[in-house]
């Protein structure tokens, strides 16, 4: 290594290959590589050698992780309300029978939406602790949950076993409100910022419920991979996505999608809350910078309808079942928004307050047909597309 480094006399063929605009030969072991078009070997430099080695050192002074992201199909949300099949009567045996995927055809093979992220092609460079770094771990107070909400007083608040949190966020929707939404039961808080209507970020007092951890869940990070990330928030304002990106575990267009992804589960989580309260904050932003998740608040009450179990559903409409479901005059959002394919309109074109509740579930035999025709009128219901008289 002490070496004084020698003169580099050019193979016979070097002037030829430059002539040719052909590079030299990159080293694969750092000391010998063989010439692909003569057979012979050039040996490197002494001080080739010693940058080599250089390099080597530093390589195993760096923090090793596993950098290579692998796709994943996502198969955490159902994909439609279901077709209703073999209907007692005609009409809907004929209307009601497909649904599609939850998602626009031409999204099918999409794979940059919110369903799941684009894995990296090639494995992304080692990252390096910065200089004066601490030990990996999470430090005193990273991750405590720090409520958003204004000492003032709520403009509106309630109880969610009377005014439903789908129902919220259909009317915060449909008139573009942006503040910061609270529900809370005993042991649980969420705040859930909205901008224009849409969800833009949702903070929980739940630790499982934490981005890092929904990465972890999703096995997207290995336990020691957000650990150390945890550790080196410091060095990036204390965003764990820019951390994420900083140290190569995540690309930037990765942890967008993602964050959305992650949002987007929050809220659908809350729609089957039946006890607790709410708050509505008029105007209280995030204090920390974010950006635009360009979620779709309809797309998110379609997708969050067909998870709400069947039990929910009946309990609800128990005492509801001597009124006529009917559609109402003046729709404030087409059934279509929700995307969640044809039901949704075929089932409101059937309400023509004839029959009463009871009468409409007494038509359904089978199980799975009762329960989507619950799910799609509660949806209507709770949206303001159908009344009960």
């Amino acid at each position: 290594a002490g070496a004084a480094p020698s003169a580099e006399v050019a193979p016979p063929d070097e002037a030829a290959r430059a002539a040719a605009g052909l590079a030299r030969p990159r080293t694969d072991a750092g000391v010998i590589v063989e010439a692909a078009d003569s057979g012979q070997t050039e040996r490197m430099s002494a001080q080739a050698q010693a940058e080599i080695m250089a390099g080597r050192e530093d390589a195993a002074s760096e923090v090793l992780v596993d950098a290579v992201l692998v796709g994943e199909a996502h198969t955490g949300e159902t994909s439609g309300v279901g077709a209703i099949m073999d209907a007692p009567t005609a009409q809907l045996g004929q209307i009601l029978t497909s649904v599609d995927d939850g998602w626009p055809a031409d999204e099918e093979y999409e794979r940059s939406s919110v369903r799941g992220f684009t894995p990296a092609s090639q494995p992304l460079p080692v990252p390096r602790r910065p200089p004066g770094a601490f030990a990996a771990g999470p430090q005193p107070g990273v991750g405590k949950f720090v409520s958003g909400a204004p000492k003032s007083p709520p403009d509106s608040a309630g109880d969610v076993s009377v005014i439903t949190p789908m129902r919220l966020f259909c009317d915060l929707a449909v008139a573009g409100e942006t503040g910061l939404l609270r529900f809370e039961v005993p042991g649980t808080i969420k705040e859930i910022f909205l901008v224009g209507g849409a969800p833009e970020s949702v903070s929980s007092s739940l630790p499982s419920e934490r981005f890092g951890e929904y990465l972890v869940a999703k096995e997207v990070l290995g336990r020691g991979d957000l650990e150390l990330a945890l550790g080196m928030l410091p060095h990036y304002n204390g965003k764990l996505g820019d951390t994420l990106v900083a140290l190569g575990l995540l690309r930037p267009l990765d942890v967008f999608r993602l964050l959305s992804q992650q949002v987007r589960d929050r809220v659908i989580d809350v729609f089957g809350w039946t006890e607790g309260t709410f708050a509505f904050f008029r105007g209280t932003t995030n204090p920390a910078e974010g950006f635009p998740l360009g979620l779709d608040t309809f797309e998110i009450l379609g997708a969050g309808v067909v998870t709400l179990p069947g039990e929910l559903l009946e309990q609800r409409f128990e005492p509801l079942a001597d009124y006529r479901p009917v559609a109402t005059k003046h729709w404030r959002v087409q059934p279509e928004a929700f995307r969640i394919g044809p039901t949704p309109r075929d089932v409101l074109e059937l309400l023509d307050g004839e029959r009463t509740l009871r009468a409409w579930m007494d038509q359904f035999s089978e199980a799975e047909e009762r329960l989507t025709f619950l799910r799609s009128l509660y949806l209507l219901l709770e949206t303001d597309l159908v009344q009960l008289d």
